[in-house]
């Protein structure tokens, strides 16, 4: 019982001085720092200003929504998707919860492809602790290791063309389409640059017992042509390469 009055004088005392706080301290914050974050000298920021007052429920639960739009600082335009409604808590999940939507993803895809530039993931998995070499590729492209030899570090670069990729979310799966061009450099050297004209892929993620699975229901290459090579290398062999090597992966995964 007195657990009980003190728990719910705790939470009435939340209610109480939340608008206070988000007031006097989190408004004020914003108001300093802004609600934009720029990534480092890229074109690219991610807008992510409160759309309302954050709530308190009658279980004490504190619920939040921010923008999370991606946009070109030097090309603002608006996102051509619509944010879908989502709840700001499920009561059968756990107490932390995060909800993320295809829209944010998209405005990713869609700020990138405005931006028409190259974008070196290389850099990116680094920050993951992911390096990659002609070996790891050479699985994909054996003709990497022939020409440069094994474990040679390899730049990637991928720019998004065609029309705008986009990510979907649907109670049955998850779908990604587009079109790219990726470049692969070695040793200073530009050694393929290839274009994927019609990339698609469709999945299911789940997530039980707190652990995330998932499985690729279908997928596409799209049409696969070699811009420039050094690897004597033609589009029909590579397609067949790197088909394979997806195809070999995604049993990997499903299994």
């Amino acid at each position: 019982m007195i657990k009980s009055l003190i728990a719910n004088q705790i939470t009435q005392q939340i209610k109480t001085q939340l608008p206070t706080i988000i007031n006097t301290n989190v408004n004020q914050d914003l108001a300093l720092w802004g609600v934009q974050e720029r990534f480092g000298q890229a074109p690219l920021s991610l807008d992510y200003a409160l759309l309302a007052t954050p709530q308190v429920d009658a279980k004490g639960f504190v619920a939040a929504q921010v923008n999370g739009t991606f946009f070109d600082p030097e090309n603002v335009q608006p996102v051509p998707f619509t944010p879908v409604a989502t709840p700001t808590r499920d009561d059968a999940g756990k107490d932390f919860q995060l909800f993320l939507t295809d829209y944010t993803v998209n405005s990713l895809l869609h700020a990138r492809y405005l931006a028409k530039e190259q974008v070196d993931l290389t850099s990116y998995l680094s920050l993951l602790g992911v390096n990659i070499t002609t070996s790891e590729l050479g699985a994909a492209i054996p003709q990497l290791v022939t020409k440069y030899g094994a474990n040679v570090p390899v730049e990637v670069q991928i720019q998004l063309t065609k029309d705008v990729p986009q990510f979907k979310f649907t109670t049955e799966n998850a779908s990604l389409t587009g079109s790219n061009i990726i470049t692969l450099i070695v040793n200073g050297e530009k050694a393929l640059v290839v274009e994927n004209d019609g990339v698609n892929m469709v999945g299911h993620i789940s997530n039980v017992g707190g652990k995330i699975f998932g499985k690729i229901e279908q997928y596409s290459l799209g049409t696969i042509t070699i811009q420039s090579t050094t690897l004597g290398v033609d589009s029909a062999t590579l397609t067949t390469e790197f088909t394979a090597f997806v195809k070999n992966n995604v049993d990997a995964i499903n299994a």
